[in-house]
């Protein structure tokens, strides 16, 4: 079977399209793109803010709070207490679907309306100052992190804990300036590494303990500058280091001429099948990934962990069978989500949490068939979806 190739409906540019996702959208029922990738990922980014905060009121307890939305906001935005609460219900500013108007048209007239959590997150403790996170606990300035502990001013941290100022981190702990690393502790500057413990300005080094200044090492112990030491004198020189401001800058710019002539894979990544994209971890027949572990049958995926059968998902962890997402986790057999937790067999929504079968809403909690925010039975939800799916291919 060939590729289809299309002409770019936004850049004009050609692009391909491939059979594996030829079948994917055949198989969630959807038409095949008229946007090329970047086209698509630029769209599915431009509604994001994943790193501003802002200094602004709740719209109905008129408390101070962090946001991602900025002051000049019109729309109602609820700070993490009255947003949780249980004296507002969204299913308030549910309508009626009017079939001689556009869908996208009426869903964002809704959606403007419907108050929105001031930041992403979702079963955060004491960690109002981060945002697009989950199951965080006592962080600072996170963004984009799930499941970690005790950390500050960073990104991507995943099951991580006691680390700060890092970025891309998997399990790893006490972690200092610390750039795309997995299961390492007790470190400070390290990039692209694995599996190193108690080590100070590393690159491109796996397995690794007690190692300083190197690049390119594989299990190994006490090396300095890429050379062997005793354990003692090892000890000796690090214990010499002065670890001021001065002496820091100095190593790491002595590391970085050391690092660059140290042959170096041509990618990032490991346990690898029939795959391609750059920082790949345990992934199998995936396409176009970036920064992206532990995934199966998927393409053109950015930051997601834990994801089959998905297409065009960016910031994402533990989806399946997921098609242009954003901002979302533990989610399966959704169409077009953003900054959503916890959803199933939905399409088109925003801010949902713990909802099965919703289209065109937001900001809903627990809730299930409802369409523009309006509640409808099993029944009346599935004959109303397909005549809206049908209405808006025409």
């Amino acid at each position: 079977m060939s590729n289809e190739t299309k002409v770019c409906q936004s850049c004009k540019q050609n692009f391909a399209i491939e059979p594996d996702n030829a079948s994917f959208y055949s198989k969630i029922g959807v038409p095949s793109p008229t946007l090329c990738p970047d086209c698509r990922y630029q769209r599915r980014i431009s509604n994001r803010n994943e790193w501003e905060l802002y200094r602004r009121n709740c719209s109905k307890c008129a408390n101070g709070m962090v946001s991602i939305y900025n002051p000049e906001y019109q729309g109602p935005v609820y700070c993490l207490k009255c947003f949780w609460g249980d004296d507002w219900n969204a299913l308030e500013y549910g309508v009626d679907f009017d079939f001689s108007r556009p869908f996208f048209e009426q869903w964002n007239e809704m959606r403007a309306k419907v108050p929105k959590t001031t930041v992403a997150h979702f079963r955060c403790v004491n960690s109002d100052y981060t945002n697009q996170s989950q199951d965080l606990k006592n962080c600072y300035m996170c963004f984009a992190g799930d499941a970690s502990e005790d950390c500050m001013y960073g990104s991507w941290y995943f099951k991580s804990r006691e680390c700060v100022d890092c970025a891309l981190l998997h399990s790893c702990e006490l972690l200092y300036e610390g750039l795309h690393c997995i299961n390492c502790s007790r470190s400070m500057y390290l990039e692209n590494c694995t599996d190193c413990f108690e080590s100070y300005f590393l690159r491109d080094c796996k397995g690794c303990q007690n190692c300083f200044g190197s690049a390119g090492l594989r299990n190994k112990s006490y090396y300095w500058f890429n050379e062997q030491l005793s354990k003692e004198e090892y000890q000796k020189r690090l214990d010499a280091f002065p670890r001021t401001r001065e002496s820091i800058t100095e190593m790491i710019e002595k590391h970085r001429l050391l690092a660059e002539k140290v042959p170096t894979k041509y990618y990032q990544g490991n346990k690898i099948f029939n795959s391609t994209g750059g920082y790949i971890q345990n992934a199998k027949n995936t396409r176009y990934g970036f920064n992206v572990g532990d995934s199966e049958d998927s393409s053109y995926c950015q930051d997601a962990w834990g994801i089959k059968d998905c297409v065009d998902v960016t910031e994402t962890a533990y989806n399946e069978l997921d098609y242009e997402m954003e901002g979302v986790g533990y989610t399966a057999r959704n169409i077009g989500m953003s900054r959503s937790w916890n959803v199933f067999d939905s399409q088109y929504s925003q801010n949902c949490f713990s909802c099965n079968s919703v289209f065109g809403c937001a900001s809903l909690h627990k809730k299930n068939y409802c369409i523009l925010n309006k509640q409808y039975s099993k029944e009346e939800y599935l004959v109303l979806k397909e005549k809206i799916i049908e209405h808006m291919k025409k």
